[in-house]
């Protein structure tokens, strides 16, 4: 477990280890027009980059130290659903239907009001509009350069504005273990979120995705799937395809991840030990 942004100093005790660029004070409320003042968001461009970094240099050094063939990628945070939910909003082309990547999230599904539901989805709204990715009345073309951005400038651009630190981090972790050849859980809806955006970056990277659990945050999760699928028939050969379990978790921390572990271990045994047909035989003469 790394800590990447929270508040306040954090001591190593075996578990938790400090991200190599931790932001100190956390991210910044990406509502607010102050967090506009030198043109970031919820972080600087240069403190998200910090933080993909951090998620690189956890995912080399552990895959180092353990060699690891899979890795299995979980978060801990809190509200990231509506962070994720305007990073979908934005990079699945649902700025006017930002209903449809806007669930309940862990917490407000045991209390499902759909007052508070539309709170949230005005909440992403206003984010949508401080950031230019639509205008007031709904039009997504306002700013030009981000209607003709290239699709990295785009992803990149939105993760600093929206996004949180947890969900910088998790990108960097999925490219590094793209680039050394790394298999990757992808697990619930913040994590899919994140596999979004580094496909953004480099389409390549889902190659490695393997999807471990469809997350309850059904809308959201589902446009996001989708997006990456299309994304990766583009770019590789390899089809993705449909997450391997489905247990209506909203829990996160890679717990679904985790859960799909067993069946890959499963799968590789299939591969490498069963017996085909022709290999039965001739073995019977």
């Amino acid at each position: 477990m790394v800590d990447v942004s929270l508040v306040g100093e954090t001591e190593t005790d075996g578990v938790v280890t400090v991200g190599s660029y931790k932001l100190v004070n956390g991210t910044r409320n990406f509502c607010k027009e102050t967090c506009t003042i030198d043109g970031g968001g919820a972080m600087t461009v240069k403190e998200m980059e910090g933080c993909i970094q951090a998620g690189r240099d956890a995912l080399e050094g552990w895959v180092t130290e353990c060699g690891a063939t899979v890795v299995a990628l979980g978060e801990v945070g809190i509200g990231n659903t509506t962070s994720s939910a305007a990073i979908l909003a934005v990079l699945t082309e649902n700025q006017t239907s930002i209903e449809n990547v806007c669930g309940f999230g862990a917490r407000l599904v045991h209390d499902p009001d759909p007052s508070v539901l539309q709170k949230k989805v005005d909440i992403v709204k206003r984010a949508l509009v401080l950031h230019q990715f639509m205008t007031p009345n709904g039009d997504t073309g306002v700013n030009a350069e981000k209607k003709t951005a290239d699709s990295k400038a785009l992803a990149e651009s939105v993760l600093s504005k929206l996004g949180g630190a947890e969900i910088a981090s998790l990108v960097g972790a999925i490219l590094q273990a793209s680039e050394m050849n790394i298999c990757v859980l992808i697990d619930g809806y913040i994590c899919i979120t994140a596999a979004l955006v580094a496909a953004y970056l480099s389409p390549d990277a889902t190659r490695v995705f393997l999807f471990a659990t469809r997350s309850a945050e059904l809308g959201g999760y589902n446009c996001a799937l989708e997006r990456i699928q299309q994304i990766g028939k583009g770019s590789s050969s390899i089809p993705l395809e449909s997450p391997a379990l489905d247990m209506d978790l909203r829990l996160g921390e890679g717990t679904g991840a985790v859960c799909a572990v067993p069946l890959v271990k499963s799968v590789v045994c299939l591969l490498k030990e069963m017996s085909t047909l022709e290999d039965i035989m001739n073995a019977a003469g």
